[in-house]
């Protein structure tokens, strides 16, 4: 018994002192301290606390806290620390402290401060020369900004003039701040100062391009009124003229073809120019040589002194008519000059202004009759073209006056068109009798117009463009069997006897009145009306419009 309690006390003394042991064991694990940098800031200063007190060094893991000291009118912009392997690290605001964990690594901790509140400056424009600018913030123009805001310059050279250069002055500094542009933007930061803006204009230095000629063109090239040989290299937007012999030749078209394609080139006061494009260009011409003055016979005109053709006796079925002859313009077209002559086609130059009664009538095999760009023709006179062969004819736009069956009888002219730009005044009876048109548009200006379209029994269309016609006189439209719509101007307020005879029925009638001025009308065709209403009515109702081709619409209610 007592050896056994013996036994119980040492192992309890040893159990003891191997706890003792064990306790008092130094840890093999020691903690490194790393250092912390403050980099150096402006407006404004900044201490690194470790539990309240300030530091150089830190372990890893201890939570660093930043607390930063703003001078006047600043504020914190960001903190943030980097590594000494130069890994940057953003420090955040985190219930009103800058709070981080301190990184195995030595550090350098960066504060920025930046203005707590804006402040505005003046932005000033400098008076420029040769074109004009503009300054925006985000798309509106501002006399002032906050610093830091983006300014842009948009800047505006008058013609043939380009942007030399663009800067700007500080009140601080007085030295040119260049504004340089970024994908064709101008723009600047407004610094923390008054600034005055400055752009310069210099002349543009126009590009050249090739300028060439048809070899069979006929013509001669001036480039701002001196004579060049081609192909020459021409400035941009230079003034090229092209001339060819008058005496010999009548301009059907003059052009020039770029890499866009080709463009005509119309007369000004009898003058072909253009301005040079931004590209190479080579100028033709359809010329047409005028018919020998020995084939011709001509009336001189006092009045005038000038010439007028009185007849022809040459073979040619085409014929041109002569610009000048003994050294004098030729301007008319006489009364019987061509009559029942076998001539297939009149090329009429632009300087012909009157075709007299007769000129041109019975000549069974005529079929083309063309004007020259730029005519000046005002009168085709009494039966004219009479019983020709025409089959289509555009009546220039200088033509003031047809006269009585200038186109009577033509049995196959099938189409009418007049310029555009017509300044036709006044279509005599009969003017377009008995001929095959299908279809005509009366121009706006035309103020008297008699019975012209007896007995044309393929007209289907009619379409007075104007609103000056008061009356459609007796016979206008008798015989157009097939005749089924028709313009009506408001200004109509009399329709003669007989003026819709032996016309389809019922015709559709587009009205430029109302219904009432309608009803009031005498005479008027068997027909179904329309009203002419600028706007979709809201009602229903027999109303209508100009589509987008010129052509009347009925309104869908």
């Amino acid at each position: 018994m007592k050896t056994t309690k013996i036994i119980f006390a040492v192992v309890a003394v040893v159990m003891a002192l191997t706890f003792v042991l064990a306790g008092c064991k130094p840890s093999t694990t020691q903690q490194t301290t790393y250092s912390i940098s403050k980099a150096t800031t402006s407006n404004g200063t900044f201490e690194l606390n470790v539990n309240g007190k300030v530091v150089s060094s830190a372990k890893s893991g201890e939570k660093i806290t930043v607390v930063p000291s703003a001078s006047e009118g600043y504020t914190v912009d960001k903190a943030y620390y980097k590594t000494a392997s130069s890994n940057s690290t953003d420090v955040t605001l985190t219930d009103g402290q800058y709070t981080f964990s301190m990184p195995a690594d030595n550090i350098t901790v960066y504060v920025e401060f930046k203005l707590s509140t804006a402040v505005t400056y003046t932005v000033s424009k400098a008076q420029s020369e040769n074109g004009s600018f503009t300054l925006t913030v985000n798309g509106t123009e501002v006399s002032s900004a906050e610093s830091g805001q983006e300014i842009t310059v948009t800047a505006l050279p008058d013609e043939g003039f380009v942007i030399d250069k663009i800067h700007f002055t500080t009140a601080v500094n007085q030295s040119e701040n260049e504004v340089v542009a970024s994908d064709g933007v101008y723009s600047f930061v407004m610094p923390e100062s008054d600034v005055t803006v400055y752009v310069v204009f210099v002349t543009a230095q126009p590009t050249t391009h090739k300028l060439s000629k048809e070899s069979d063109s006929n013509v001669t090239l001036l480039v701002d009124g001196e004579n060049v040989e081609t192909p020459v290299d021409v400035k941009q937007s230079s003034t090229v003229t092209v001339q060819f012999d008058v005496q010999q030749y009548v301009a059907m078209e003059v052009y020039y073809t770029t890499s866009n394609g080709k463009v005509e080139v119309l007369p000004a006061e009898g003058i072909y120019s253009f301005a040079m494009p931004d590209d190479d260009v080579t100028v033709g011409a359809m010329l047409v040589k005028t018919t020998d003055t020995s084939a011709v016979t001509f009336e001189y005109l006092e009045d005038s002194n000038s010439y007028s053709v009185s007849g022809y006796t040459g073979v040619d079925s085409d014929v041109v008519i002569p610009r000048v002859y003994e050294g004098l313009p030729v301007t008319q077209i006489g009364s019987y000059a061509l009559l029942s002559t076998s001539v297939k086609s009149v090329v009429i130059h632009s300087d012909i202004t009157v075709i007299d009664m007769y000129a041109l009538s019975s000549c069974v095999e005529l079929t083309t009759v063309r004007f020259e760009k730029g005519s000046k023709l005002e009168i085709i006179g009494d039966a004219a073209f009479m019983s020709s062969g025409l089959t289509s004819i555009e009546i220039p736009s200088s033509v003031k006056q047809i006269g009585i069956q200038t186109f009577d009888s033509c049995i196959d002219l099938t189409s009418v068109v007049f310029e555009k730009g017509s300044q036709l005044q006044s279509v005599g009876g009969n003017a377009f009798g008995s001929t095959a048109i299908t279809s005509i548009r009366i121009p706006a200006s035309v103020t008297s117009f008699d019975c012209a379209f007896n007995d044309c029994r393929q007209l289907v269309t009619v379409v007075f463009e104007g609103n000056n016609i008061t009356e459609i006189t007796d016979y206008t439209f008798m015989n157009c069997l097939k005749l089924q719509s028709i313009v009506l101007p408001a200004s109509v307020n009399s329709i003669g006897s007989k003026a819709f005879f032996m016309c389809n029925s019922p015709l559709v009638v587009y009205y430029g009145g109302t219904q009432t001025q309608w009803e009031q009308l005498e005479n008027k065709p068997q027909s179904t009306p329309y009203f002419y209403s600028e706007t979709k009515p809201q009602e229903s109702g027999n109303c209508w419009h100009f589509g987008e081709n010129g052509a009347p619409v009925v309104w869908e209610i």
